[in-house]
This record gives C-alpha cells, structure tokens and sequence, in this order.
C-alpha cells in the first residue's frame, strides 16, 4: 500500500491504493464465519472454538514462515 501510495498524484490514486490492503485484512474474518456456517450445526460450541483456534494457528504460522522461507528463496529482490 505504501509504495502505490507514494506513487500517487491524485487523491483518487490515493484511494486506489488502500483497496489491495483492505481485501486482504479482512481474509481471517471471512475464513472464521466460513468455519462457523460449514461447522454450524454438526460441532458443539467447544469443537467450533477449537477448530477456530487451529486456523488462527495456522495463520499465524504462515505469517511467520512467508518471510522466512522467501528470504531462503530469494537472495536479491530482483530475484522475486
């Protein structure tokens, strides 16, 4: 988001810029009332929150193994 809003010239760039960081904020949210409509009458309230907590897990995994594993990857920017 910054580097297109550091680019920009007009307040409607400006505007474009926050779309990429407001979609991808709101993926968790999305995933976690997914997991309670698919789980919704089949999971007591305790399955629900512990199947929530392991995709929390998982997100936060992934949060952490993304940097790492493209710093691996990928020595030099032009790389990527």
């Amino acid at each position: 988001e910054l580097i297109i809003a550091s680019q920009a010239t007009s307040i409607s760039a400006l505007w474009i810029s926050m779309i990429p960081s407001a979609l991808f904020q709101q993926n968790f949210n999305v995933l976690k009332a997914l997991f309670g409509e698919y789980h919704g009458a089949s999971a007591s309230a305790a399955e629900r929150a512990g199947r929530v907590g392991k995709l929390g897990m998982a997100v936060g995994l992934a949060f952490m193994v993304g940097p790492l594993l493209g710093s691996v990857l990928f020595k030099t920017y032009e790389q990527a």
